[in-house]
């Protein structure tokens, strides 16, 4: 059997100190202070969660219901790949899914279990940098971290909220689930770190490569596509140069076993976890997301845009993720210097995190990204600083050797503390379901599993008398009660590359119900009706819109309107409709876009969409020939209604060449209340710089 050579003295995972008398009663009530800091942890999370389980969420638009889909396609038997395209990853869904099952498997216990996971994360991030900067007693390292990260959070909830908006939101990205399980998803390099720390710390054998490289191959299989790949590809790349460096033996054995098993992780993982179908997830996530996230997303103006390194890092000074660059910088080279374990898997964690945010940031565009490379700046400046101090002030004669009376005395205001703390989490916790239950505006809903705002009662009355399904905009109240459904994706917005067709192809049985967003809610209906005009045009045209919630519209099948043509040309960069009269249109350009892939698209001038920094235009697909979308004429004035066209980036020539054009005057069935839901469509846009 091959040798081991120790990687490092690091010391036993029990949490013992010598200078104590192991028989004394001192001595076990410190033992035990590391089970009452975890413990504490615990308690804060399962509170938090239990603190949102109460209410049952509205808000369809992402967030919430974005998570419950995977849940609720996992518990009826459908597999990522074949039967559905989990936009978040299926690792991040997974891990909530045994607590999500546990509770009962309702739409409140899909919250309890993003709220309790995220929670649990960001503790265990604080913790296990905690134990790899202190690099000693891994287990008292741990709890203190983990229990430190619970306090700041049980602060920030009960008594200093503000602290949830402080250094950019960093507390509520690293703690809460949001609108996409961010939490979740940036903890794929903390598993791969701990695994790493735990395998290798006492020694490099053929076995442990074996369980490093299996691990590393999982977690880039089955996490999100920003931080799986790299924080897997990554964890190789580190551990081969550890045993370059270290001289670890066997090397050539131990490395073909990291290597070969990270493959046979990520093969196995990803097969088994989409019954066979791992292609055509990947052929989702890499090609179809990759190829249109770039021009479909906004914000779409150059500032939010990498172009550059200088873009770079003037999108990371405003979202204030400088300062960590300089403490990666002086990790690299102490973990260059120290040689250890620890400090080079700190330099991994930096590293990773920096890469995740990277690649949202430059595959998409500025959206606070790099919020998990700035935790773990703080995080660990902050341990960095605390084990300074204790060096420090063991270097005090007093404190060189303190007392049994000191060390209880420290022991028992730490509990006191989190007793305090504790307590007030678990009282705010069960007032909060009191609330509900004696608020006239709720009622409880046991399909749901919680206090349902009373005005949303008909909308989901309506789903669960309705036999025929429902298709909507995004999935909501009235998809949970329906069920999902068992093809391509849940919303129109992750309906990108060829999944448009898919999701398109459902509106072609013409359903019975249709569910979509209404048009006051916010500004972003407005891009969803002008990008995804694709799924709007038929409901215009052939269906009738009602009120269903105060979020909602209901769509039922009305007999189509018919769309009188007019005419259309394009001059130059710009499309000339000759529109007799105000009202919307419908415009199907066709032209030459800079192709697919590319960074780069033109928008044009809508008069619609007003999210962000849009201005009144829409983007088009720069690997498309045509594209379809809807234009507001409010002052038809001589009747040649001119539409400007702009590129992003705008520093070049011309992106796109326009060809040809052709137009309709969009027209509702009898007796539809279209018009009138949408007239705020043709009051007047704000200015190209407002949004």
């Amino acid at each position: 059997m091959a040798t081991s050579t120790s990687t490092s003295s690091a010391p036993e995972l029990l949490d013992t100190d010598p200078r104590e008398d192991d028989a004394g009663r001192p001595s076990r009530l410190l033992a035990a202070l590391p089970a009452a800091l975890l413990l504490f942890a615990l308690v804060v999370a399962v509170t938090q969660a239990w603190r949102w389980w109460h209410e049952v969420p509205t808000l369809h638009m992402d967030g919430a219901f974005q998570t419950a889909s995977g849940l609720y396609r996992l518990a009826d038997g459908q597999w990522p790949g074949r039967d559905f395209f989990p936009y978040l990853g299926i690792a991040p869904v997974l891990v909530l899914y045994p607590v999500f099952a546990l509770l009962g498997g309702e739409l409140t216990d899909t919250v309890f279990a993003s709220r309790l996971v995220s929670l649990l994360s960001f503790e265990a991030v604080v913790g296990l940098l905690a134990v790899l900067v202190a690099g000693r007693r891994p287990l008292r390292a741990l709890a203190w971290g983990a229990a430190a990260a619970a306090l700041l959070v049980v602060v920030a909830e009960l008594w200093a909220p503000g602290l949830w908006g402080a250094w950019n939101g960093l507390l509520g990205a690293a703690a809460l689930p949001g609108n996409s399980l961010r939490p979740i998803r940036g903890f794929a390099p903390y598993v791969l770190a701990a695994v790493a720390y735990v395998l290798l710390r006492r020694g490099w054998t053929v076995r442990r490569a074996a369980a490093v490289g299996a691990a590393a191959g999982v977690v880039a299989a089955l996490w999100s596509n920003d931080y799986g790949p790299v924080s897997g590809g990554l964890l190789l790349a580190v551990v081969t140069y550890q045993v370059l460096r270290r001289g670890w033996v066997p090397r050539l054995p131990g490395l073909a076993a990291l290597w070969a098993a990270a493959a046979v992780g990520y093969l196995v993982a990803g097969l088994v976890a989409t019954a066979g179908h791992l292609p055509s997830l990947l052929a989702y996530n890499f090609l179809d997301v990759r190829n249109d996230q770039f021009w479909y997303f906004g914000p779409w103006t150059e500032p939010f845009r990498v172009f550059s390194v200088g873009d770079l890092l003037r999108i990371m000074a405003d979202e204030l993720s400088l300062y960590p660059l300089p403490v990666l910088a002086g990790v690299v080279v102490y973990a260059l210097v120290r040689r250890g374990l620890g400090s080079l898997l700190v330099t991994y964690l930096g590293t990773a995190t920096f890469l995740g945010g990277l690649i949202g940031t430059v595959g998409g565009h500025a959206a606070d990204y790099f919020w998990a490379f700035v935790l773990w700046g703080y995080a660990v400046t902050a341990v960095g600083a605390v084990r300074l101090a204790a060096l420090a002030l063991a270097r005090l004669p007093a404190l060189r050797t303190p007392g049994t009376a000191l060390r209880l005395t420290g022991a028992a205001a730490t509990v006191a503390v989190l007793a305090v703390a504790g307590t007030a989490a678990v009282q705010d916790a069960r007032q909060r379901g009191g609330l509900f239950a004696a608020d006239p505006r709720f009622v409880y809903d046991a399909g749901l599993g919680g206090y349902l705002d009373a005005a949303f009662a008909p909308q989901v009355q309506a789903a669960r008398e309705r036999e025929a399904p429902v298709v909507e905009e995004y999935l909501g109240l009235s998809g949970v009660v329906d069920g999902p459904p068992s093809a391509s994706v849940d919303s129109v917005i992750a309906a990108l590359g060829r999944q448009r067709e898919a999701f398109g192809a459902r509106l072609a049985d013409r359903p019975g119900l249709v569910v979509t967003t209404a048009p006051e809610v916010n500004d972003w209906v407005t891009w969803n009706l002008s990008a995804n005009w694709w799924f709007y045009r038929d409901l215009f045209r052939g269906y009738a819109p009602v009120r269903t919630s105060p979020l909602t519209l209901g769509w039922t099948p009305a007999e189509p309107a018919t769309w009188a043509q007019v005419p259309c040309r394009t001059e130059g960069s710009q499309v000339v409709v000759e529109a007799p009269a105000a009202g919307l249109y419908e415009v199907t350009l066709r032209y030459q876009g800079p192709g697919q892939g590319a960074r780069a698209f033109t928008m044009v001038q809508n008069d619609i969409n007003v999210a962000v920094d849009a201005g009144g235009f829409v983007s088009l697909d720069p690997g498309a020939r045509e594209q379809r979308f809807p234009v507001a004429v409010r002052d038809p004035g001589s009747g040649a209604t001119v539409l400007a066209t702009r590129d992003v980036p705008g520093d070049g020539g011309p992106l796109t060449t326009l060809e040809s054009c052709s137009a309709s005057s969009i027209a509702h069935p009898a007796g539809a209340d279209t018009a009138a839901l949408y007239g705020r469509l043709l009051t007047p846009a704000p200015p190209a710089d407002g949004g």
